[in-house]
């Protein structure tokens, strides 16, 4: 049974290892390009992809639209702040910074309504 579940959400899953990992490597291997803001930039796509993908694993779960929204926004939401939790008191010289946080949120918010407002229009 929970294999199952696993299988159904993972596209999900493997955007939330991937996340993880890139948050907490010690130097990470890509050299961002000179870009105002790159490291929020880079927050809110990694995260309005995790929150884009999840939705839609929702949704192919049959879940109810309430349960689509709550689920989510807030996994997401929750997931980002722990990681940035675990950054601060674990992995130095990773920090914990709230606009890393704030830049999660938007990411979530933004990929969430993206795939519920095609998945509406398809319907």
């Amino acid at each position: 049974m929970f294999w199952r579940k696993a299988l159904t959400y993972k596209e999900a899953i493997v955007a939330g290892l991937v996340i993880l990992y890139a948050s907490l490597i010690r130097e990470p291997h890509v050299h961002l390009p000179q870009v105002a803001f790159i490291d929020k930039w880079s927050h809110l796509a990694a995260y309005a992809v995790l929150g884009g993908v999840l939705t839609w694993d929702l949704i192919r779960d049959k879940r109810t639209v309430l349960w689509v929204w709550i689920l989510g926004l807030s996994l997401p939401i929750i997931y980002g702040g722990l990681i940035e939790i675990i950054q601060g008191a674990f992995f130095a010289p990773r920090t914990a910074e709230w606009l890393d946080w704030l830049a999660d949120i938007a990411g979530t918010i933004i990929g969430t309504d993206i795939v519920a407002w095609i998945w509406q229009a398809r319907n």
